[in-house]
């Protein structure tokens, strides 16, 4: 058996964007703030065990939870992005049809819904499954390994939060990318990992100086499978309400990474209404912007170039 330092895996992050905003937005009130907190969680908890239901149902992709943060695993760069893609096009699914319904009683504008706003990295490293003090003595003594420690696990990390990329999107490094094309190769066909893996293939996105060079993986891709895009723009624009003026650069980014898609680029009325609602929301970020700045207004063409992330 090797030893763990001997063992390249490939391991993910993932976590909310906006949390902060439920936990400290003075807008909402403290029921409201739970139940937020109630619907996000289980939506994305639905996601992820969907996802590897669905994908790796033999158990060889792991994932745990801490607070806001999930951490993936596998021996295959294949399932990691699939699972992970399709975790993050599940989350909007679940709340296509329910995100906007008031709670019993209440104004419209008092729901109980949150929809997930995604973010994570996956690199290709060493990492090993330490003891999880807080299991308490489970069926399966091999269950009470699975806390994630190794520089692949701090590696995830940097790779979903250090890049500077805005909005909801799911980066790698070149390393699992190669992998990952490799193993695209031989899958069996006809499979629904065959189906959605063939979708997720990697591009080049950025240098970032700490990071190096960054791919993204189009996980929007798994979205456009459902057959009910437009529905999911619906939502999103619903879900504008959910960012305040320091954090709305996570809302257009989430559209700058749709019109990234390369099945959204290849769909010339949908590329459009995703471009059109791009420009709204950079034009409401360039006014919070120049609102901000207090400057004149025949200098906010500086705010819109700021806005669209330059």
């Amino acid at each position: 058996m090797p030893e763990p330092w001997e063992n390249q895996r490939f391991v993910g992050f993932l976590d909310l964007l906006g949390y902060g905003a439920i936990v400290s937005s003075p807008v909402y009130a403290e029921e409201q703030r739970f139940r937020f907190f109630v619907s996000v969680f289980e939506a994305i908890a639905v996601a992820v065990e969907t996802a590897i239901a669905d994908l790796a149902p033999n158990g060889i992709v792991r994932c745990v939870q801490f607070s806001d943060c999930f951490y993936f695993s596998s021996d295959s760069a294949a399932l990691i992005v699939a699972v992970m893609a399709e975790t993050f096009a599940n989350a909007f699914t679940i709340q296509d049809l329910v995100y906007d319904v008031p709670l019993p009683g209440q104004p419209a504008s008092v729901t109980k819904e949150w929809l997930p706003f995604l973010r994570g990295g996956i690199v290709r490293g060493w990492m090993f499954e330490g003891r999880d003090i807080s299991i308490p003595r489970p069926v399966n003594p091999r269950n009470v390994f699975r806390n994630p420690i190794g520089p692949a696990v701090a590696g995830a990390y940097k790779m979903g939060e250090w890049t500077d990329v805005d909005g909801m999107c799911l980066m790698t490094s070149p390393e699992v990318s190669r992998c990952f094309k490799d193993e695209l190769i031989g899958l069996q066909a006809a499979t629904p990992l065959k189906t959605i893996a063939s979708r997720l293939t990697p591009h080049e996105l950025k240098t970032h100086p700490k990071v190096g060079l960054i791919h993204e993986i189009p996980w929007f891709e798994c979205r456009l499978l459902t057959d009910n895009t437009v529905g999911t723009f619906d939502t999103l624009i619903l879900a504008e309400r959910q960012f305040d003026s320091t954090d709305l650069r996570h809302f257009r980014g989430t559209w700058d990474m749709i019109l990234r898609s390369p099945g959204v680029q290849a769909l010339p009325r949908l590329l459009e209404i995703a471009r059109h609602h791009q420009f709204r929301a950079v034009q409401r970020l360039a006014g919070e912007i120049w609102k901000r700045r207090q400057g004149p207004l025949w200098d906010d063409w500086q705010d819109w170039f700021k806005a669209e992330g330059r």
